[in-house]
């Protein structure tokens, strides 16, 4: 599974950032759920995530979230 984030769709498309690879469907889950609780947490009202990852840097956000899910993804 490659699991892309910051994608758009609409009238200003944008292809989503490479956030990473797994191959099982629990580890799969489970990022998706961090995800989804990160944004919950850390975004900001009214703006996509897609605009965000630019200011908050994307690779920065993808180091904290592979460091958040590491030991995780290490043992399913």
């Amino acid at each position: 599974y490659l699991i892309l984030v910051g994608g758009r769709r609409g009238r200003h498309p944008r292809i989503g950032r490479e956030l990473l690879k797994l191959e099982d469907e629990d580890q799969v889950i489970y990022v998706v759920e961090k995800l989804v609780t990160w944004v919950y947490r850390r975004a900001w009202s009214g703006r996509l995530l897609s605009e965000q990852l630019d200011d908050i840097q994307f690779e920065k956000f993808r180091q904290e979230i592979l460091h958040e899910i590491s030991e995780k993804i290490a043992r399913v």
